[in-house]
């Protein structure tokens, strides 16, 4: 009994090899699976070039030199594409990833001429609004979300829609606030295929996630600002739009370590939850139990465990 109540504990302690301070590593990522990809090259979609999204395209031409073209990971990127129907503005220099000499230019063309020219990433600038359409059957994608409006994520989760029968789409979704951010990755609302997203019996691996769409319905959700209804002044909406300087890199930068680790076939959290002012977050592993927690379900009710 002593030793299934310690392998229950939620906090596990462990030491730092270099300075021997003691680490609280919780026990769920100990026992987390891996999300497995399928076999194949992948196109990687950024949709969104502002506060986040051209950040995003930042950290993602780096991993490109730091990987060799990404040939050094299992499932390697066949094409990067840059959706935005967006003009860079004067307001957007400093926060945003552009400068001066970009002002009047699409967003995603400005970005796909940046790191072309200066690391040589493949790119493909698309200045449209995203659709779930301009993805092709048979090929498997990962989309980066970087939007701000409920729209734009519903065209995000029609794409999951699209391809209903087999993991082909992952959606990782970047939402933020002032000081604060959110990162959830999925693939299906399928409950069937939820269902058999461990195929091994112990757990071994996840091959499929509920989308983000169906963990937090919320950002299906448009804001009073969004449909013109409500009654928020002017002032009200840019007090509730105003944001750190800070917290779109740092979204970004959380997003692209999920990525990398999603290719290199060893992430094993799902979702991302921080906040800048306390200087937490909060993440959800890849378990049975954590999957459905996330979609609020029992989980013994989702994955039919027989105690």
């Amino acid at each position: 009994m002593k030793n299934k109540s310690k392998q229950r504990a939620k906090k596990i302690k462990s030491h730092d090899a270099e300075n021997g301070k003691p680490l609280r590593v919780d026990s769920d990522y100990a026992r987390a699976s891996p999300i497995k990809l399928r076999q194949g090259e992948i196109n990687l979609w950024i949709v969104g070039c502002g506060g986040t999204g051209s950040h995003i395209a930042d950290a993602v031409a780096q991993l490109w030199i730091a990987t060799n073209g990404m040939k050094r990971t299992p499932t390697p990127l066949k094409q990067i594409y840059l959706v935005d129907p967006d003009i860079v503005e004067l307001k957007n220099v400093g926060r945003q990833r552009f400068c001066p000499a970009d002002v009047g230019k699409h967003k995603a063309l400005a970005l796909a001429e940046r790191y072309a020219l200066t690391f040589g990433l493949r790119a493909v600038a698309i200045p449209e609004k995203f659709r779930a359409e301009m993805l092709e059957y048979g090929s498997q994608h990962i989309l980066i979300g970087c939007v701000d409006n409920a729209d734009a994520r519903k065209s995000l989760n029609d794409a999951l829609n699209r391809f209903a029968y087999q993991p082909s789409v992952w959606w990782l979704n970047c939402g933020n606030w002032a000081r604060s951010g959110e990162i959830l990755l999925g693939s299906t609302n399928s409950l069937e295929r939820v269902q058999k997203s461990f195929p091994a019996r112990s757990g071994g691996i996840c091959i499929d996630l509920p989308s983000p769409a169906w963990m937090e319905p919320a950002i299906l959700q448009p804001l009073p600002e969004e449909t013109g209804t409500g009654n928020l002044s002017c002032a009200e909406i840019a007090l509730r739009n105003l944001q750190s300087a800070t917290i779109n890199r740092c979204v970004a930068a959380h997003a692209a370590d999920m990525l990398l680790q999603l290719l290199l076939g060893q992430l094993k959290r799902f979702s991302l939850y921080f906040s800048l002012d306390p200087g937490t977050s909060n993440a959800r592993y890849v378990t049975r139990e954590s999957v459905a927690a996330a979609i609020r379900m029992d989980v013994n009710e989702l994955f039919g465990i027989q105690r």
